[in-house]
C-alpha cells in the first residue's frame, strides 16, 4: 500500500495543489491535528531504509508538503509554531494505525492529482481555450 501511495504521489508531483476537504462531522482542529500527525508519521517513515530509493524519497517529500500545507491552511498557523508533543507521541506509539490513516490520505491525494493530470493533458490536446 505504501509504495502504491507513493507512486501515485510521485506521478503527479508537478501538479500538487492542496485543497482542504473535511468530512462534515469533523472539526477543523481535529482534522488539522491528524494532518500534523501525518506530517510526523511521514518524517519518521522517511528516515527508514524504505526511503533510500530516490523515487520513494520524492514521494515522501510531496506527502510531507501535502500534510504541512493542509495543517497550515486549516489552522492559519505555521506548523513550526505549533509543536504538539502529545500528538507526536501518539504517532510514535501507533505507527501502524497512522500508516493506514496517512496512507489512505496519500492514496486519495495521489488519485486526485492523477485525475487532474489526465484532465490537463486532455485539455492541452484539445487546444487551450477549446470547449468540450
Amino acid at each position: 500500500m505504501m509504495r502504491k501511495a507513493l507512486a501515485s504521489l510521485v506521478a503527479a508531483t508537478a501538479m500538487a495543489v492542496t485543497t482542504p476537504v473535511l468530512a462534515q462531522d469533523r472539526s477543523i482542529e481535529a482534522s488539522a491535528t491528524e494532518d500534523f500527525q501525518c506530517a510526523v508519521w511521514v518524517s519518521i517513515i522517511a528516515s527508514t531504509p524504505l526511503a533510500q530509493d530516490p523515487e520513494v524519497q520524492t514521494g515522501f517529500n510531496v506527502a510531507l508538503g501535502f500534510f504541512v500545507g493542509r495543517y497550515e491552511g486549516l489552522t492559519g498557523r505555521g506548523i513550526d509554531e505549533d509543536w504538539n508533543g502529545q500528538a507526536a507521541e501518539e504517532v510514535v506509539l501507533n505507527l501502524e494505525r497512522f500508516a493506514t490513516i496517512c496512507g489512505n490520505r496519500m492514496d486519495s491525494f495521489g488519485g486526485r492529482l492523477q485525475r487532474l493530470g489526465a484532465e490537463m493533458i486532455e485539455y492541452s490536446e484539445r487546444g487551450a481555450g477549446s470547449r468540450k
